[in-house]
């Protein structure tokens, strides 16, 4: 949709389902939340618990009623930010200072240009847009969390324009450790989001993270 679409938007709601496809199916609904300039929140509701995890603008922060509250640090912090700049699909210099162009290579049967970007924090992404469209394809990642490093690859499939932009309705989650199917069903922009939705939740315990939803 280009830069002028893109910045005419200030908040994005996503709602939809998905599927863990690993050993053991597991299905849900989740609902996502962006505002500008750099917060995200997204809920996984699983029939038994919902997992949440956000970022506040300096804070990242994961919620599992198993675990409690737990404050993401390092590489884990630093993915973080890069995935909740609102605007990062028109300002990828500014997201990645190091990016290079890495030639041509196919994606399945799509010829994609191929960009390896290094954030300021040192989280790294080689991306992968399609040179026919210029849509993101997919991207490659080493993610952390505390149970190690991941290596992480994101599929991104049927794009459809909603106000001025294009958003891929289907991205799929595969890495070593599971692998998982978003499906859209709703996108709202512009709507009003209370900054508090981002912060991190108050104290550990699954009941007062609980209470405040």
């Amino acid at each position: 949709g280009g830069a002028a679409s893109t910045q005419r938007l200030t908040s994005r709601v996503v709602k939809g389902t998905f599927v863990i496809t690993d050993t053991q199916s597991l299905a849900g609904d989740f609902e996502a939340y962006g505002k500008a300039p750099n917060k995200s929140l997204i809920l996984l509701k699983f029939p038994e618990m919902v997992v949440r995890e956000g970022f506040s603008g300096e804070i990242g922060w994961s919620h599992e009623p198993q675990d409690g509250v737990r404050v993401m640090t390092g590489a884990e912090l630093a993915s973080a930010k890069v995935d909740s700049d609102f605007y990062k699909d028109i300002g990828l210099r500014d997201v990645f200072p190091k990016l290079v162009f890495k030639g041509t290579e196919k994606v399945g049967d799509i010829l994609t240009h191929k960009l390896e970007g290094v954030s300021k924090d040192g989280y790294s992404e080689t991306m992968y847009f399609a040179v026919e469209s210029g849509l993101l394809v997919k991207t490659d990642s080493i993610e952390e969390s505390p149970s190690g490093k991941a290596v992480m690859e994101l599929h991104y499939e049927d794009y459809r324009a909603v106000d001025g932009i294009k958003i891929p309705f289907v991205t799929r989650h595969r890495s070593s450790e599971l692998n998982i199917v978003f499906k859209i069903s709703e996108v709202k922009h512009n709507v009003p989001i209370e900054d508090d939705m981002f912060e991190k939740p108050i104290g550990k315990s699954a009941r007062i993270c609980e209470a405040m939803w």
